[in-house]
């Protein structure tokens, strides 16, 4: 499944706003779903993220394959993080520097799941 909200300022000059992707695995074990979802800075405030996450989650409830949806979040992205946890999800782990940062600075990524 993917999902792409493009917001047009005029008929020549348009902005993408969200680009949000998610898979299910393949094999009959796999039960979970991940995603990925970014909002331009521009546009974040105006409950696009959570209109793109509500949606993602109710295709997940209705997939008899996903029991849970599991994302990967940078642990200084504190307003992702509560759009997050305010739609049911919980930290479940956190990879220690796992990115370096253009300052050269390093974030932890933080493992969040929802069962579904």
């Amino acid at each position: 499944m993917a999902i792409l909200s493009e917001i047009k300022k005029t008929a020549k000059n348009g902005a993408q706003v969200t680009l949000q992707s998610a898979k299910s695995g393949e094999g009959a074990e796999i039960l979970q779903g991940s995603f990925g979802m970014s909002v331009h800075p521009k546009f974040q405030g105006l409950g696009i993220g959570k209109m793109m996450l509500e949606i993602l989650l109710e295709w997940a409830q209705k997939n008899p394959r996903i029991e849970t949806v599991r994302l990967r979040v940078h642990a200084k992205n504190d307003i992702a993080m509560a759009l997050y946890r305010q739609c049911g999800f919980s930290e479940e782990g956190r990879e220690i520097k796992a990115v370096k940062l253009r300052d050269g600075s390093y974030d932890d990524v933080i493992l969040m799941a929802r069962n579904v």
